[in-house]
């Protein structure tokens, strides 16, 4: 009989050992993904004051910015992927234009906004944003 007992108690040590491993790796999983969206913001937000900055003092266009954008964006998407950090997927050309055509607009308006608006606007509508697209791959 205490074998017996002494058999369930282990494996419900090594069961509870299992869980809380595994609640270990979910912990650590959400600790890297809040990580990442600490370091989105925070990269974000120097990004803003610096096109704003850009803005006031040296008149930059809105149009010439995008350029910049988009063209750092390329080069950092390049890169990643020469690093394998990701790999690219293949999609319809119908997806692939739905895709490319938010992100230009995203990237355009995002920018006529902060143009426009002071930043502290522009940081909750951005801030807003993040989570819209957050809750969308969610669900």
């Amino acid at each position: 009989m205490r074998a017996c007992l002494a058999r369930h108690q282990n494996g419900a040590a090594l069961l509870s050992a299992g869980i809380m491993a595994s609640l270990a790796d979910q912990v650590r999983g959400s600790g890297c993904i809040a990580t990442g969206l600490l370091f989105n913001l925070l990269v974000s937000i120097c990004i803003v004051f610096l096109n704003k900055w850009i803005y006031v003092h040296h008149g930059f266009p809105s149009m010439s910015l995008t350029l910049v954008h988009f063209v750092v964006t390329w080069l950092g998407l390049y890169i990643f992927r020469k690093l394998d950090i990701f790999a690219p997927k293949s999609l319809p050309f119908s997806k692939l234009l739905l895709l490319a055509l938010s992100f230009c607009g995203f990237v355009v308006f995002t920018n006529l906004s902060l143009q426009n608006n002071t930043i502290g606007t522009y940081q909750l509508a951005k801030a807003m944003t993040t989570l819209v697209i957050i809750t969308i791959q969610t669900f």
